[in-house]
C-alpha cells in the first residue's frame, strides 16, 4: 500500500516555465511589415457601395425596429 498516487489527467500538470525575460527578446520592429502578395486594399467604389448599402440597412432597422406610432383617433374624455 505504499504506491505512489496516480498520475495527473492531462493538462493537469505543473505549469509551464515563464517566458523568457523581454530584456532578450528583439525589439519589435519599427515600420510595419508589408502586406502578403496577392491582398489588395479595398477600392474607393467598393467602400462606397458598402457605405450605402449600410445606411440603407441601418434605415430599414430604424424603420422595422424603432418607436412604431399608433395612427388612429385619441380618444380624450370630455371635460363638463
Amino acid at each position: 500500500m505504499s504506491q505512489p498516487p496516480p498520475p495527473p489527467p492531462p493538462g493537469w500538470g505543473p505549469p509551464p516555465p515563464p517566458p523568457p525575460h523581454s530584456s532578450s527578446l528583439p525589439p519589435p520592429p519599427s515600420t510595419p511589415a508589408p502586406p502578403p502578395p496577392g491582398f489588395r486594399p479595398p477600392t474607393n467604389t467598393q467602400m462606397a457601395k458598402y457605405a450605402q448599402k449600410k445606411n440603407e440597412w441601418v434605415r430599414s432597422q430604424r424603420n422595422r425596429f424603432g418607436e412604431k406610432s399608433k395612427g388612429g383617433f385619441v380618444q380624450t374624455q370630455k371635460a363638463d
